[in-house]
């Protein structure tokens, strides 16, 4: 099988992850694509992270959402960055974690929340076995009727939160020449089968984006 390798692809390309020991961003522009795009997507508590040169990698995102320093760094004189997180946790569009029917969009999450609740259910019943000081406590959780997200709905969230701060953050330092920010709050994580509809979102999304910059920018 072929391996790609960065260094031989017809346009310049860096992939962003996150040390997950030291905290650092670790900008990859050499060796294996694949490995390279795998670090760099590597969502925490989701996919597991990768161990390549002495390091643990996850998630660009925790360090650098929207790389605009990377593309300067790499002799970009326009920079036209693209930011997802915006619209996510925006009031604007933003949607319920589950809906009253729903659930995760990936069938394995969903097995292993309903694994997580049935040993959550045992642990219960052993402490009121033994009857152990949390009891009362454990017994106001269980008895709770509030439709709360799952574990994976709150990490999820939660590094959408994350993300999106750092990216405020950073982009009021390293300003791109053109920003796009298609409103992507009611797609939900892992749901590849809207592909269409998120390419047709981000097409009209660049298209307004750019209108908007020629009105500012004339001539």
């Amino acid at each position: 099988m072929h391996t790609a390798v960065i260094e031989q692809l017809p346009t310049p390309f860096a992939a962003v992850a996150t040390d997950i020991v030291s905290g650092e961003e670790v900008v990859i522009r050499s060796g294996d694509l694949i490995e390279a795009v795998r670090a760099s997507i590597s969502v925490p508590g989701i996919f597991t992270p990768l161990r390549t040169d002495g390091r643990i990698l996850v998630d660009g995102g925790l360090s650098n959402p929207v790389p605009v320093s990377v593309a300067r760094e790499m002799g970009a004189d326009v920079v036209i960055a693209v930011d997802l997180n915006h619209h996510i946790v925006s009031g604007k569009n933003f949607k319920p974690l589950r809906d009253p029917g729903g659930g995760t969009p990936a069938g394995a999450l969903a097995r292993w929340v309903t694994g997580y609740r049935q040993a959550m259910a045992e642990l219960k019943t052993l402490l009121l076995a033994r009857g152990a000081p949390a009891e009362a406590q454990f017994s106001l959780w269980a008895a709770s009727e509030e439709r709360l997200p799952n574990i994976f709905d709150v990490l999820l969230a939660s590094i959408n939160v994350m993300e999106t701060r750092i990216t405020d953050a950073r982009l009021g330092l390293e300003r791109p020449e053109l920003l796009i920010r298609p409103p992507l709050g009611q797609i939900r994580f892992l749901e590849f089968g809207r592909a269409e509809e998120i390419i047709r979102i981000g097409y009209e999304s660049a298209a307004q984006a750019l209108a908007d910059w020629r009105r500012q920018n004339p001539g």
